[in-house]
Order: structure tokens, then sequence, then C-alpha cells
């Protein structure tokens, strides 16, 4: 069975698709190609190589220019220009594939007539649901909502990362529906402990971690604003986004705020077991955020780092209920208070740390996840 998996990102880390990919290299008789979106160059297409720990796969990038965070308005003639692209890939070569795994509705629209015309399954990835991340009319939300429900309904599969995101989906009739954790794999945690990361300096400050997307709904600058009033604390950021240049700009300025810019998946794990504390700040006023399921919430737990999270925004009813961290109100005063309230708790660490281990493997490890996606496919392959 040949697989071909359907990305609106560069794949330059993507944790999750490579986790999948890996997973995918470890059934017989099955192979597995990507199609993505790179929006940061301007290109037709070109083929690399995506490297996991169970081999490489085949991977084709347009090179598209778009923004990160830019919005659905800013970004819709690139968005129309990668679907329609992506849509005669998988016309002109449908003989390469017997499964489409669509990740979000910007892949599975363009996917769904070349499945239909040809006979093909589609496993359709929820990554995140469409018409909760868009800052649009109820009208227009209500439009994609119905789009990405007829996408879930013609699927094989389904596949959502958290138990709360049956909640966004419940108008929708999936044939088989599939959770699937973002946790990071056994091989990233233990590469992780392993790679030595070396800081930008060293010193004996309480030390903050978050790399990710450095967009406005993640309120990096609002976390960098304690900076200056907590000189007992340092921030270690990386990612990229279109707040980049503010962060490098504020790193500049300030002593305790150190930015790494774009970095490899591992160097991430990496940074975050030197660090004491991790972020996983999301607005609560975005719909999407009530169901959210963070890289940077697995992990915490995964490596055993107390988290920073708002209320309401995902997994934070985890993190107050087994009292591994600190939820607080999106606001620098809140942020300075739950900083405050986990370095009072320093001699808590130790425990806090290996509560945290305890839970992720009893209940997010990506060994469970891996079983389950390995399933997936072994059903399809009959």
């Amino acid at each position: 069975m040949n697989v071909v998996m359907l990305r609106t990102h560069a794949c330059r880390p993507d944790p999750r698709v490579e986790k999948e990919i890996n997973t995918l290299l470890g059934v017989d008789n099955l192979s597995v190609k990507v199609v993505c979106w790179d929006r940061d160059q301007k290109y037709n297409s070109r083929e690399e190589k995506l490297k996991v720990p169970n081999g490489a796969v085949p991977i084709i990038r347009f090179g598209i220019p778009a923004s990160w965070g830019g919005g659905m308005k800013s970004n819709l003639a690139a968005t129309i220009k990668f679907e329609w692209k992506l849509f005669w890939w998988l016309i002109r070569n449908h003989k390469l594939y017997d499964v489409v795994h669509a990740c979000d509705l910007l892949t599975g629209l363009p996917a769904f007539l070349p499945c239909k015309i040809f006979r093909k399954k589609m496993v359709y990835d929820i990554f995140d649901y469409y018409a909760a991340t868009q800052q649009t009319s109820s009208r227009i939300r209500k439009f994609l909502s119905s789009m990405e429900d007829f996408i879930i309904n013609s699927a094989a599969v389904t596949i959502i990362c958290s138990e709360k995101r049956t909640e966004q989906i419940q108008n929708a009739h999936p044939k088989k529906l599939v959770i699937l954790h973002n946790a990071p794999s056994q091989e990233q945690i233990q590469q992780a402990f392993v790679k030595d990361f070396p800081l930008a300096e060293e010193t004996k400050r309480v030390k903050i971690v978050y790399v990710g997307n450095l967009v406005e709904d993640r309120f990096i600058t609002k976390a960098l604003a304690c900076a200056e009033n907590m000189p007992e604390i340092e921030f270690h950021i990386g990612g990229f986004g279109v707040l980049e240049d503010k962060v490098k700009e504020l790193s500049g300025l300030h002593d305790n705020i150190y930015f790494y810019g774009k970095m490899a998946y591992q160097d991430v794990l990496a940074l975050e077991t030197k660090c004491d504390i991790m972020m996983a700040l999301y607005d609560p006023a975005v719909p999407n955020h009530a169901y959210a399921a963070p890289n940077k919430f697995y992990e915490a737990l995964a490596l055993g780092k107390p988290l920073v999270m708002f209320c309401n925004t995902g997994m934070d009813n985890v993190i107050r209920d087994n009292h591994i961290g600190a939820v607080c109100t999106p606001t620098k005063e809140g942020l300075e208070s739950a900083f405050r309230t986990l370095i009072d708790k320093k001699n808590e660490w130790p425990v806090i740390s290996e509560k945290m281990k305890k839970l992720f493997k009893e209940n997010y490890s990506w060994n469970i996840m891996d079983k389950r996606l390995k399933s997936i496919y072994m059903n399809l392959l009959g």
C-alpha cells in the first residue's frame, strides 16, 4: 500500500507528521510520500528526503510564499494556488498512491475529488478544526464547518488529537474516529536527554522556555514583558512567525531573554531539558484554543517540567487537577503570578516531575498512539 501524506507546512520540522511517518514505516507492505507547502520560498516544486528514525521518505514541496499567522484573508491567493497545485498533483499521480492521509481542511478539500474519481481511501487527520482557527464572520465560519464536516463524513477514518475535540465535530458523522494525542515519541525523548544543547549563557536564574509559532495568539510578548520585573528568571525562546523580529529585538534589550530562531525538533527537546519551566500559552478568546492539544503540554509531561497555561485552553484542567504547573489569566500580571507560584514550589519540582512522567506514560505516550495508528493502516490493508 502506498500512502501520500498532505500538509500545509514545509515539515522543517513538523513533529506530528514526522512521528506519524515513523510509525507508518513500521507497517509491513506500506510506503509513504509527503506533499506539502513551503511558505518561505518561491519555486515550482522540489523533491527531497525527509529523514525519521525508521528511515527516509520522499517529500515534495511546492514553494508558494505566504505569511505565518497572517490569517485567511492575507493568505487567500496563496492558499488557492497551493490547493490547485495539490489537486492536479493528485490527479496526475493517482497511480502512485492508494491512500491519502490529509492533514487539515486545506489538504482534505483538494484531495476529495481525486479520491472519489480514482477510488482512493482518505484518512483525515485534524490537527486543527479549520473554522475555529479563523477570525472571520459567523456565516463564513459556519460555511467552513459544513465543508469540514463533509470531508469528515467522506473519509474512511478521521483522526483527532484529544477527546475534547469530539465536541468540535459533533455535527459530523465519521465512519471511524481515532484519537492520537500529540506526544513526542520515545526515541525523541531519549535523544533529548542524550543531546547536549549549549545554552546561550550559563546562569543560576530560573529558566523558562518556549519554542514554537511566534504569533500574536501565543502571547509570547506578554510573557517576555515579565523579564523586566523578574530579574530572577530568564526566557529561552525559539521558533518563527510574524513576531520573530520583535522577539529578537527584545533579546537584544534584556540580558535575561535569549532567542535561538528556528530550531530542529531534537534541539527543541534538548533545550527544554536544560530549562526549569515550560509555557503553552493560547489565547482563550480564540474558540479553537478551548480544544488545544499543544505539543508543549505533552513535551512538558514527557520531560517532567512544570507547565504554565491559561485558563480554558485545552489541557489546562489536567494541569490544575494534577497540580503539575500553574494556570492563570491571560495577562502580564497573571503570568508573573504563575511564574512566582512555581518558583516558590521549587522544592517540589522533583515530585512534580515524577508525577508528570507517570501521567504521560499511562495516558498519552506515543507508544500508545503508535499502536492506534498502525491499527488504522493494518485495517485498511485488510
